[in-house]
């Protein structure tokens, strides 16, 4: 059960093959992933690590093909550009260098997101849903777009009939791929935990007060992340309840941003579950920051998909964050800074 047992095991099993192709981190942590993407590799390749490689590399070239073909759709009936659409998330240095070139499974699960939402739009609300749940058996990540798809696009019929295709679809994979559904509560929350990360803003955080106050780091950081990631649910509550045909793709985007930021691991290509949706928005793919926000994340993992910054360099991420932070509210109209500006302005005008 690779949601229960190591990679290490495999060499009781006379596996050490398997094993030695493993990252030592990895050897001891379960796995992070939905049973559908596990069940397809094992099940063509058994323990042949080319065929393995070469099938995993073929399935990521299925979601490259699947936002290519998708992602200019959406972007035509949100009325954006869609060959800016295409330019960005098939040209992005963030997909090439982040999902591409190492074969993450993410690319698969943004591929039938995509489909699913573009589904939706054009009327195939159940198809839609479909395609979304089984994305999140993939990743779970991809089970936020769900209830987006029912508030914008759904009815009280569509909502119940959406509810049951959604669960049919997730406990019919997790059935036949023989693990069941504990992989759903197990390791996909608990695996990225064991990673520490300079850029994970918790992390960055509590490494950083724990150099100057005397606290234990690593449960400083975990208490961090938990309000951290909680205050992204929040977020994506109110996002989720003002979603609307119109903003439904952007506010889902900015959700999935928000989680993958706010999550215990916030690997740079974690930006791109939000990025495509957000590429595909007309006034956001226009926007500089997006160009920014793929060009830093393509930037700070080397080749060999080893972070750039070690976790010393976490103080500099506080900074940065900090700045970044206070550049968005100095721009941003928050309505209680409205508010006291113009009485204010009221009282020098009296």
């Amino acid at each position: 059960d690779p949601y229960r047992d190591v990679p290490a095991v495999l060499a009781q099993h006379g596996q050490t093959h398997v094993l030695d192709a493993v990252w030592p981190f990895w050897r001891h942590t379960t796995a992070p992933y939905g049973p559908l993407f596990l069940w397809i590799v094992s099940w063509f390749t058994g323990a042949r690590l080319v065929i393995g490689v070469l099938l995993i590399r073929a399935l990521e070239l299925v979601g490259f093909v699947l936002v290519g073909v998708f992602a200019p759709r959406l972007a035509r009936a949100l009325g954006a550009d869609p060959a800016r659409a295409a330019w960005w998330v098939l040209l992005c240095p963030l997909v090439l260098l982040g999902l591409v070139a190492p074969a993450h499974n993410d690319l698969l699960m943004i591929g039938l997101v995509v489909a699913g939402i573009a589904s939706a739009i054009e009327r195939r609300l159940l198809l839609g849903i479909a395609l979304c749940a089984l994305a999140a058996t993939i990743k779970l990540p991809a089970a936020a777009a769900i209830p987006f798809i029912l508030v914008a696009f759904g009815d009280r019929k569509t909502w119940v009939s959406g509810v049951l295709v959604a669960a049919v679809v997730v406990v019919a994979v997790s059935v036949a791929s023989g693990l069941g559904l504990g992989w759903i509560s197990s390791s996909v929350f608990s695996t990225p935990e064991e990673v520490r990360l300079a850029i994970t803003p918790a992390t960055a955080l509590g490494w950083t007060v724990a150099q100057i106050v005397p606290v234990g780091a690593r449960g400083l950081e975990s208490t961090l992340g938990v309000v951290a990631f909680g205050a992204s649910l929040v977020l994506g509550m109110v996002l989720l309840c003002r979603a609307r045909r119109e903003n439904m793709v952007r506010n889902l985007g900015i959700a999935l941003i928000a989680v993958a930021v706010c999550g215990p691991a916030a690997w740079p290509w974690y930006l791109t579950w939000g990025l495509v949706l957000l590429a595909a928005c007309p006034g956001i793919q226009e926007s500089r920051a997006l160009a920014v926000a793929i060009l830093a994340g393509a930037l700070v993992v080397k080749a060999d998909g080893v972070l750039a910054f070690p976790l010393h360099t976490a103080p500099v991420f506080v900074l940065l964050y900090a700045g970044v932070a206070a550049v968005w509210l100095s721009r941003t109209r928050l309505p209680v800074l409205s508010s006291r500006r113009v009485r204010t302005r009221a009282l020098v005008e009296s």
